[in-house]
């Protein structure tokens, strides 16, 4: 079997056609090539920004959590303050007649709230007068670091500027 010979015409339209089927498959191939290009670099831009919101987003949630904390620390400070106030308004009497039974029983009352864990009377000198007294948490040991740990009161209840060391009230936070 012998295959007919092909015509000039023939072979300028075999070599034409082979010319372009190459053509347009270089050029899908190349399409194909500049496509995964561009997915590898949308992906690699996608990665980069859900990291960035999420240090963001973690950042900003610190933000609040530290906000949150100071504000709750400045209200226990406040708190803490009041309470030595009071009870350095009510010591007197206990204090001048020397009844450290009623400075127990103040300091009893005050650490029955959760945010106090110890209450004790101090005179201008820093000695311990009576009303030491730890509530039943801490005393077990159980203890939350960012509640005052110490309810100190001395003097007239007044609360002492941070240089100041003379007499007034002393506060503490664990």
């Amino acid at each position: 079997m012998t295959l007919p010979r092909l015509t000039l015409r023939l072979r300028i339209v075999l070599c034409f056609a082979t010319a372009v089927v190459g053509l347009v498959a270089a050029t899908c191939w190349l399409l194909v090539q500049s496509e995964q290009v561009a997915l590898r670099k949308l992906a690699a831009e996608n990665s980069r920004l859900a990291r960035s919101a999420a240090d963001q987003q973690s950042a900003a949630l610190e933000g609040v959590l530290d906000d949150q904390i100071q504000s709750s620390e400045a209200e226990l400070q406040t708190k803490a303050e009041s309470l030595a106030r009071l009870l350095a308004d009510l010591a007197p009497t206990a204090l001048l007649t020397f009844d450290t039974n009623a400075l127990v029983a103040l300091c009893k009352q005050a650490t029955r709230d959760p945010d106090i864990d110890e209450c004790t009377f101090f005179d201008a000198q820093d000695k311990k007068v009576g009303g030491d007294y730890k509530s039943r948490t801490a005393r077990r040991g159980i203890r939350n670091e960012r509640r005052p740990r110490a309810l100190l009161c001395r003097g007239n209840g007044r609360i002492p500027d941070k240089a100041d060391s003379g007499s007034g009230t002393r506060r503490g936070f664990g």
